[in-house]
């Protein structure tokens, strides 16, 4: 077997006991926009929790969107009516256009629309809402661009990556602005006591061709010889920078029995816009440690003034027995 990677224990169970600066040197981070239900497990696919060692990195797979939608705003359709089917008729609808489909190609239920008429306004007492001339395909690009915010995706001259989120209520689906961002956490991992990793990735450099993640006969190895986790090289998806190198470590159950985890609310975070030198740091991980801070010395747990020196703002809104000196 491969020489072990060692994590020592981060002296501390939770957050709120270390500085940003101690983290960031301690912790190691999972980044999801999926709850997990305890208790902390691994994946599906391969059974590991997946972790690094910096919040930029596990923010990166936080998707912006659980799902998108490509569309084409080209110029040259501007004067074509807007048929009620797929993307474009989805969006016409959401602008306020109600389609009554009239005839289908064949009589089929769901062949192609050959006919319709649009209407707008609210229906009453079974009445339509007032009918209307198709919208065209220029106005939908004015929505697309003016109202939801969207430029077309970098390299082309006209072709959108839409953002989508489940409405819940009826199973459907509708398209957000550019600035949407879905919800995740990013889980905080403080080992308790020292891990021993199976290391894949030292003297290698990854390869796409070869990933790493789907060696599982090498991952179940490494569980029956007592490793608590693997460390390999991976690759995640930057918007900025497309694949991105970096290593991940990843925990087998064994490791994941040794460390606290603590979640704080964020969402997607792009580590290719950090600038060099930077920390890794992420504004949602120092709100998210701030916040656990606020609320370790509300219940007066002794804080240390490394740590509450991050945030003097706090001090005045807590009892003086919450402060450690």
């Amino acid at each position: 077997m491969a020489r072990p990677f060692l994590v020592p224990a981060a002296g501390a169970v939770a957050p709120h006991e270390l500085t940003r600066d101690e983290l960031l040197a301690r912790a190691l981070f999972h980044g999801t926009a999926e709850p997990i239900e305890e208790p902390l497990h691994g994946g599906g696919y391969d059974g590991v929790l997946w972790t690094v060692d910096c919040p930029a990195i596990a923010q990166t797979y936080v998707p912006e969107a659980g799902i998108t939608a490509f569309w084409s705003g080209d110029e040259w359709l501007a004067d074509d009516v807007v048929v009620p089917e797929g993307t474009t008729g989805r969006l016409a609808c959401q602008m306020g256009y109600v389609a009554e489909v009239l005839q289908r190609e064949g009589d089929r239920p769901h062949g192609r629309v050959r006919s319709w008429r649009y209407t707008q306004g609210p229906e009453e007492r079974g009445v339509p809402g007032t009918p209307v001339a198709s919208p065209r395909h220029r106005d939908v690009l004015r929505y697309v661009r003016d109202v939801l915010g969207y430029t077309p995706r970098a390299g082309t001259k006209a072709l959108f990556e839409l953002k989508e989120r489940s409405r819940g209520e009826d199973g459907g689906f509708e398209f957000m602005p550019a600035s949407y961002r879905m919800s995740g956490m990013l889980y905080v991992l403080l080992p308790q006591n020292p891990l021993r990793l199976y290391d894949l990735a030292a003297g290698r450099e990854g390869d796409l061709t070869d990933l790493e993640y789907h060696k599982h006969e090498v991952f179940g190895k490494a569980a029956a010889a007592g490793f608590d986790g693997v460390r390999i090289n991976d690759f995640m998806q930057s918007p900025s920078q497309g694949n991105y190198g970096h290593v991940s470590l990843g925990l087998l159950p064994a490791g994941i029995a040794k460390v606290t985890a603590t979640p704080m609310p964020c969402t997607h975070f792009d580590y290719g816009t950090l600038p060099r030198g930077h920390t890794g740091e992420t504004p949602d991980f120092i709100a998210g440690h701030g916040a656990l801070v606020a609320a370790a010395m509300a219940r007066g747990d002794t804080v240390r003034p490394e740590v509450r020196d991050f945030y003097p703002e706090l001090i005045a809104d807590v009892a003086p027995s919450a402060v450690h000196r």
